[in-house]
Order: structure tokens, then sequence, then C-alpha cells
């Protein structure tokens, strides 16, 4: 063992550093996989901007794209549609990149983006096309004065074939200068998309669309990458008309917008405050069968109104749905609220059906269904309540089949708004864990029980908090509304993966908002998967572990049954396999996909990995976190308890020695484990057999196998022969290391000594030894004359020695 110098300490350091920056590599991509598992992230999205107002005199667009990413940093280009003119630019980590028709460059928009009224019904190339090297988060919003809202972009990975459109009734003004309308939008990512249209919803025969289309047509438009169509109301009517319930079908994917020009809410009252109204609709497949929202934060100023319009939308032909609200602190249930029968396309509003403000659902709101349904949440005009830092928007209600354990949102950073708000309904999966897995929510870093972030009553941890368990709605629900400051951002919601949550956020200005989801996954839920990972095995060895482990489990023919099943069993795969923080000298290598990209692709239901002790000489403990994409997670520990030995001395100096000297020492190994310890071998590193080489083991060598019991001894005596004359004894020093192997564990002890240069005045040459020198060598008292033979040209040398030990003579 070398004594360290600077050189090798700077060499430690160095790998230290390299461990810890290998570690926040690698949380970096657990972070970056579990804000992807929400499947609003990916890799290449379609933004499309619907009509917003329309009316004479109404004001430019305002159009803006926010982009976030959990990763380093994300390569994009934009392309748009209509003249394929590309840009590029880069996303930073957790910092909003914002195109916006304010910007010029690569990150400038034009109002031209906007579909116009002019192009109702027709094949138009206006879609902006995001791609990009790494996930990335979208939000997109159309402002105009006191006329905005936006919704969330969803990636083209999550797609579907059939859509149902959620708007809202036709808004003529009375004074009929105005006239708004309801309608939505499609879109293709691949050339020869056919799309099939069935106009349903309310109204037939009060108003038609803008092209004169009926309710109960059904009409077909073929469509190429990048091109949109657009179906709206003529706006003829007033809370009449409605395409809410219209049918879309498709042979290919494609990506599906709801909107409203402009409306009041409701806009059967004489109330003030119109505002667009827009999301971005799931897919049929992505519904559910349970939901639970929460009122909008408003002031409720003038007494009159309370509470938001929901509307509920049946997908298949028979389902029944119920719900209620109640008081967000007490509980108390206030309302009941039934749909009766609805089929297909068919929808029910809540809401107060008198002609001036009453009460609308408020609270905690919840809703379950016999069949997959969608809800949708919209914000009232300003009057309603006498809130006038608020208008109309809408939100995709997210069902509890899609919470999710981590994401990323933003806000928008137009200066229109000064309120941000969060809200958050949880899912806690382990009861027995609640306080400690609620305690785990963090938002920005900050935990959401007890930071600094300003959270409405009630706290996250409060008494009045749990949501009321019920069988029809469910148990272990929780609620909480955060309130951010006036400058918009990137914000990032995690936890230890044991609860899930489904939220949105919303914001308001002077007669102005937006909304739309910020925690919300796209699962196709006509297939379910409500199985975590299986551990099929794991091998053990000196505390390493092989792990094999699974997602198979989709046989058909174990799911039989022979009454009719809305979905059935199927895998979704790995997302995530890692160590969580308090794992402790252990290390995680990925076999089977060692880059830890985690595709969802069927030949990924299967997974090696190996943990591996880190120091065998310390205690290590791993506590391995796996999830698939259906956000079911299996969590495994292993300990390892190192072997503890003290050995006495740690380095055995045998000090300066002549060459042909010996000298022994012995060393003390004592077990101070707690129980009894095999010693298995004693070896020199160098490799040397026993009683060769300049060190050897007289006594106490192993093997055979010596047990020590706790707090037992075993002595072991060495022998240094010095054998070779060193060069330099200051520098030069014959080295070994003495390696003890019990049972898993492998400790050290440093042999050291130097060997000197023979001294003349203590032994005189013998004469084979300087008969064997092709010099001639006369010592005297204190010096070696050196002769060289006549034949060489060399020259006489003298050499004077000092003694060096403390006996010369």
């Amino acid at each position: 063992m070398k004594v360290l110098g600077r050189g090798a300490i700077a060499m430690v350091w160095c790998l230290a550093f390299l461990l810890v920056s290998t570690a926040s590599a690698q949380n970096e991509k657990v972070r970056e996989a579990l804000m992807s598992n929400s499947g609003a992230q990916g890799t290449e999205f379609f933004i499309v901007w619907p009509l917003n107002d329309g009316s004479v005199g109404a004001s430019a667009p305002d159009m803006e794209i926010y982009i976030a990413t959990s990763a380093q940093v994300a390569n994009v280009e934009a392309t748009f549609s209509g003249d394929n003119t590309r840009r590029r630019f880069q996303v930073q980590n957790n910092k909003i990149t914002t195109m916006s028709t304010n910007k010029t460059g690569s990150l400038g928009l034009s109002g031209s983006y906007e579909i116009n009224h002019a192009e109702n019904e027709q094949v138009v190339q206006k879609a902006l096309i995001l791609t990009s090297d790494k996930p990335i988060s979208v939000y997109v919003i159309n402002a105009k004065r006191v006329s905005s809202d936006g919704y969330l972009a969803l990636p083209t990975s999550v797609w579907g074939r059939r859509y149902i459109a959620t708007s809202y009734y036709d808004f003529r003004e009375f004074n009929t200068r105005n006239t708004w309308a309801g309608g939505f939008c499609f879109f293709a990512r691949e050339d020869n998309t056919n799309v099939r249209v069935r106009l349903r919803g309310q109204g037939q025969g009060t108003a038609r669309t803008v092209r004169g289309r009926n309710i109960g047509e059904t009409f077909t438009v073929s469509l190429q990458r990048g091109e949109c169509y657009m179906v709206m109301g003529d706006g003829s009517t007033r809370n009449s008309f409605d395409l809410t319930g219209s049918e879309v079908t498709s042979d290919r994917p494609i990506g599906f917008i709801s909107f409203h020009s402009r409306t009041a809410m409701p806009n059967s009252a004489l109330l003030e405050g119109r505002d667009h109204l827009i999301e971005m609709t799931p897919p049929v497949t992505a519904w559910g069968k349970r939901y639970t929202s929460l009122e909008y934060s408003r002031e409720q100023k003038n007494g009159q109104g309370r509470g938001d319009y929901y509307r509920i939308i049946a997908a298949e032909d028979g389902t029944r749905v119920e719900g209620r609200f109640m008081d967000k602190i007490t509980k108390r249930v206030v309302g009941n609220l039934n749909s009766g029968l609805l089929n297909a396309g068919q929808f029910q509003d809540y809401f107060y059906p008198g002609g001036s403000p009453g009460t609308l659902p408020f609270g905690v709101v919840q809703f379950t269904g016999n069949k997959p349904f969608f809800v949708m949440q919209y914000s009232t005009s300003a009057n309603w309540d006498g809130d006038v830092q608020n208008d109309p928007f809408m939100i995709n209600v997210t069902p509890e089949e899609q919470f999710l354990s981590g994401t990323i949102f933003q806000t928008p950073e137009l200066e229109n708004y000064n309120i941000h708000l969060l809200n958050l309904v949880i899912k806690v999966l382990h009861p027995e864990t609640a306080v400690d897995d609620l305690k785990s929510l963090m938002i920005d870093g900050k935990a959401v029980w007890n930071s600094n972030l300003i959270v409405d009553a009630p706290s996250l941890l409060s008494a009045e908090n749990p949501i009321p368990a019920d069988p029809r709605f469910g148990d272990n629900l929780y609620h909480v509304t955060v309130r951010f400051g006036e400058k918009g951002g990137t914000h990032i919601i995690e936890s230890n993966g044991r609860i899930r949550f489904g939220g949105y956020i919303y914001g308001f200005g002077n007669f102005d908002s937006y909304g739309w989801p910020a925690a919300a996954a796209f699962r196709d839920v006509s297939t379910i998967d409500t199985m975590p990972p299986v551990i099929k095995s794991k091998v053990e060895d000196c505390g390493d572990w092989i792990y094999e482990v699974t997602e198979i489990r989709d046989d058909p023919d174990a799911f039989r049954d022979p009454l009719p099943r809305d979905s059935i069993q199927k895998e979704t795969r790995f997302a995530i396999i890692r160590l969580e923080q308090t794992s402790r000298n252990y290390r995680l290598n990925l076999v089977t996909d060692p880059a830890g990209n985690f595709p969802r692709d069927p030949g990924y239901a299967n997974y090696r990995f190996e943990l591996e002790v880190i120091d065998k000489g310390q205690d290590a403990e791993a506590h391995i976190f796996m999830q698939d994409y259906a956000d079911n997670i299996t969590v495994d520990t292993v300990r390892y308890f190192a072997d503890r030995l003290d050995i006495s001395p740690r380095v055995m100096n045998f000090g300066k020695r002549g060459v042909g000297q010996s000298a022994q020492q012995s060393f003390t190994i004592t077990n101070n484990s707690g129980a009894d310890i095999t010693l298995n071998d004693l070896t020199f590193k160098s490799g040397n057999d026993v009683g060769t080489g300049r060190y050897r083991i007289v006594s106490g060598d192993i093997p055979p196998a010596v047990v020590v019991p706790n707090n037992g001894t075993h002595t072991v005596v060495i022998e240094y022969l010095a054998d070779q004359e060193t060069s330099d004894p200051r520098t030069d020093f014959d080295l070994d290391t003495m390696i003890v192997k019990a049972g898993c564990s492998e400790f050290t002890m440093a042999c050291v000594s130097p060997t000197l240069v023979p001294t003349p005045s203590l032994s005189r040459p013998s004469t084979a030894y300087r008969e064997a020198l092709p010099f001639r060598i006369r010592p005297t008292h204190r010096c070696l004359f050196v002769f060289p033979p006549q034949s060489s040209r060399l020259p006489m040398s003298c050499c004077c020695v000092r003694p060096v030990s403390k006996g010369a003579r």
C-alpha cells in the first residue's frame, strides 16, 4: 500500500466527481422518463388555431406557443405546412421557450396561421408542426382583446381515430351585431388520411353550419399531412344550436380540437363577459368512468352566483352517470347530479336553469358512470358572481384512470393575466403510508404541505382535506389549490410514485382568462393495465443481485370471461427502473436497455438488470423502483451487511535491512461483526507463493479456513527477506499488500521495507564475488577503489561510503 500523494488525492476527487456526475445524469434520465410518462410530452406536435372571435372590429391575434422540456436540452424544428418554412431553436431544461406573433426570426409566428371564418369546411394547410429530439411539453394560446383561451397540445403519439366534439351553444348577441359559434377542427399527420364526420348535437332545424350542413348529416374528408378542416355553426341562434356530440372517425390517427369562437357562460343569461373557449380533445379511448374536480377559485363578489358549469358526454349507448358536489371545507354534500340514460354523443349539462345568476355545482364535484364518458368544466362570465378578474374558458377534466405521478406544465407569459392557479386532485395508492406519500408531493422542488407555496384552504394535510369515501366515487382522495405569482413560467410536479394526481392550471385578468390541463395522461382505457411489474427471479452473490422482471401477463386465454367486459388487461411495458435516493452503496446496471430509454415496444416486456455493491467493506441497501406506463408500481428492497474485521497494524514496516538480512512481524485480525466470521484466504497482491519472494507467511496461514468468533482474534506472522538491493533508499521500497478474504469481503494490510546497498566496511566481498565482477575492488577503511581491467579504457574510480546503520563498524 502506498501513501497517496496530491496527484492520487486529486484522482480520487475526480473519481468522486465522476460518480456524482454519473448519479446526476442517472437522476436526470429518471426525471425525464417520469415526466415523459404523462403522455402529454412527446417529440412531434401539430399546432392549429381555430377561429377566435372573428367579429367585425376584433383585434389581431396574439398567438403564443410555450415549450418546455425536462431534458437538459431539446433541439426543436418548427415547420409551417402552409409554405414549408423551417425554423430551428433549442429549449433549455425547465425554461419556457416562447414562440409568438410578437417575435421575429425562428421564434416568430404569423397571425395568418389562424383559420379564419371564410376557411370553414375547407381543407387548408395551416398546421405548425413541431419536432424535437427530446420529449417536450407544449401549450398554445390565442389571445385577442378580452377574448383568449389556450390548450395543452397532445403529441401525435397519443392521437386516436375516434373523437366526439365538446363545444357549447352558438351565441348571437341580442343586438345581432356579433354572431359567435362553437365547433371543432381536425388535422392529419399522415398523407391520405380519410375522415368521416357525423354531425350531431342540439338545435337541429334551428340553424346550420357555416356552409349549410344540418345536424344528422354525414360526410367524408381526405387530408394530407399538415392539412386541417374546421366545422362550426353559423351563429344565427343563441343557446339553441350546438355541435357537441358530433362524431369524427378516421382510418389513420388525427388530432382534434373542440372550440367556441366567443361566448358568455352560460349564454342563456344576460351576462357581461364573453371569451374564447378551446381544448385539444383526447380520443374516446382515453375517456374514463370516474372524475373528481374542484371549483375554480373566484371572488364571488356579488353574492348571487357560485360554481362552475359542467357538461358530460356519452361515448356509448346506455350510459348512466351520477354525481355529487360538496363544500371543500365541511365536505357537506350540497347536491346530487344524475344524467338519466344517455346514448352515444348525447350530453347533459348541470347549470342553474333560471335567467339570472344562481348556484352551479361547486366545491368538490364528482361523477361516476357505468361506461366511459367525458367531462368538460366551464368557467362562468364575470358578472355571474361579480368577479371581473375572470371570464369563460373550458378545461378537459382528467379522469382518475389518467392520473399520473409527475409532470411538467407551463403558465402563460402574456401580461393579460395576473392570477395563476393550480387545482390538483390526488389519489393515495397506499393508505398505510398516506402521510409520508403526500409529503413527497413537490412543486418546483418545494414540498406542497409545508413550504412557502401559497395554498388555499384546506391545506394538504389538514383534517378537512380528505374527500369522504364513497363506493361510487372512490376513496383515498385529497385535493389542493396552489397559487403562483403573476409571472408565467415552467413548473414541475414530482412525487415518490406512490400517489397519482390529475389537475389543471388556469388564470385570470381583467375580463380575461385561460385554462388547460396541467396533469393528465392519455392512455387507451379500452385496454387496462392494473397489474404492476413482476419479479420473475433474483439471484444473489455476495450482495450483488441479478434481476429478471417482466410485464407479460396479457395471455388472452387467461382472461376469458363469458360476461361482456368494457376492457381487457393489456400490459403497457416498463417506463422506469431506478434506484431510490434512499439507496446507498449500490449501483444499478441496466442490462436489457443500458441506455435506459425504455421504449414502448412489445419486445421490451422482459428486463434484466443488476445491483452491484460498490464497496464490499461497507453496508449497502438498495430500494428498487419499477413502474410501467400505466403507473403501476413494484418496489423491492435488498440489503448487504459487510463483514467487520479490524487488522492491526494496518501497515507493517520492517525497517531498513541489508542484503541477506530478514525480519519478522505479526499482525492480528479481530472480528467485530457481532457473529462468527470465516477467514477463507490470505494472499499477497504481488501473487508470490508462500515461502518465496521478499515477504512470506511464517505462521497463521490460510487456507485451511479459520472460523473467528465474535470479538475473537487470529494472528499471522510475516517474514521479510532482503534479497535485492535498492537503488535509492529514500524513494525505493519493497512494497506489497496482504489481502485477507472473509466471506464476501476483502481486507488489506500494507508491507513496506527498503533493502540497502551492502556496506563494504561491514562485510568484505567474497573471493567468488570479487572474481565475478568486471572490476578489481580494493577496499580501504571507508572507500572502495575500483580498477577497471587493463583491456578497458575506463578510468579508475573511487566511492566513499558513510555508515547507514547504527551498528556499522
